[in-house]
């Protein structure tokens, strides 16, 4: 670009001095406060956080335990409706018999009579 003058005008040379506001130093101390605390705010949230995921990955192992011991309860539920348990659990614990047979118990004398042993599930599974 020429100017009215006949020379040219070199735009890289001219620097142009704009006045930068200086920044009051209560406001740099007050920003330096807010930052420090929203620092140590995301740093307590993230904390929070990790145990929160810490919590709930405790829970959901419970959870898995106690869905496979529920599982074997409702197995050995259905195990001991079935009127072959029923009737074993009937014999062997309590002593019952069929119409028409006998329950002989081996006794020695003098001694007193033993009772019917109580059955365990796992005996009965055998």
């Amino acid at each position: 670009m020429v100017s009215s003058t006949g020379n040219r005008i070199n735009y890289n040379y001219i620097r142009v001095r704009r006045r930068r506001r200086k920044m009051p130093r209560y406001l740099k101390l007050i920003l330096a406060f807010v930052g420090g605390y929203l620092l140590f705010c995301f740093f307590v949230g993230g904390y929070q956080i990790w145990q929160l995921k810490g919590e709930i990955s405790q829970y959901n192992q419970q959870k898995e335990e106690l869905l496979m011991e529920q599982q074997e309860l409702q197995n050995e539920l259905a195990a001991l409706q079935e009127p072959e348990m029923i009737e074993k659990i009937a014999r062997e614990s309590l002593g019952m018999v069929k119409p028409g047979e006998i329950l002989i118990i081996p006794a020695i004398p003098g001694e007193n009579l033993s009772k019917p042993k109580d059955v365990k599930i796992e005996d009965l599974r055998d």
